[in-house]
Parts: C-alpha cells; sequence; structure tokens
C-alpha cells in the first residue's frame, strides 16, 4: 500500500515544509489561503528522492516536466510552443529508471519556462 504523506509551500514565509500530515497543525495548513498542500506519489527518483505533485522533474534528454495529479494517477504535464501535453507517469516504462527532480514549480518556476 502507498504511503500517504505531504508536503506544503507557505507563500507568505516562502518556505516548503514536510511531513505537514505530523503536524498537530495539519487541518490549519490545509484550510490556510496562504498554504499549498502537495501529496507525496507514491514514486522516487533516480536517486531515492520522494517525488511530489508539483515536483519538477527531467528524464535523461527530455524537457523538464511538471508533475501532476491527471483524473485517474500521477502524470507529467509539459509545454511545447503554444501547447501543453499531458500524460500519466509509466513506472513499468524503461525510462523511469532515469527520471529525476530537478526542482518544484514555487522555488524553481524558471525551469519550466526554459521547456517553452
Amino acid at each position: 500500500m502507498r504511503e500517504i504523506k505531504f508536503r506544503a509551500w507557505n507563500e507568505a514565509r516562502r518556505e516548503m515544509s514536510d511531513n505537514v500530515q505530523d503536524s498537530p497543525f495539519f487541518g490549519e495548513i490545509l484550510n490556510s489561503t496562504d498554504n499549498e498542500v502537495m501529496q507525496f506519489t507514491g514514486l522516487k527518483d533516480k536517486n531515492g528522492k520522494e517525488i511530489y505533485e508539483g515536483d519538477i522533474v527531467k528524464y535523461e534528454f527530455s524537457h523538464p516536466l511538471h508533475v501532476v495529479w491527471l483524473d485517474a494517477g500521477w502524470g507529467v504535464r509539459w509545454q511545447d510552443i503554444g501547447n501543453t501535453e499531458e500524460q500519466f507517469i509509466n513506472t513499468e516504462d524503461e525510462e523511469f529508471q532515469y527520471i529525476e527532480i530537478i526542482g518544484n514549480i514555487y522555488e524553481n518556476p524558471e525551469l519550466l519556462k526554459e521547456s517553452v
């Protein structure tokens, strides 16, 4: 069974907090308009780092990709000039072993602009 974990970006403090589900203030964190809460996908990158919604990942030779929740599972979103594409993350795909977290959309939004 997949571990359920969350982290939160606090825009006012410009700070990322991990494991917010363990906080006695978890309800307040979820309901605050200052926080963007992201869920752990249950997946890890090639370095063993946990992949969360909002992370920016890259395959060996790909553009930076934004990790998102799609209707029925985790996926990635990428942009090319005038076009946005989405696809599910296929952990059975041989290329998945090369996926690496390079940042997140809150602390490193410029990484996604490089791909457009």
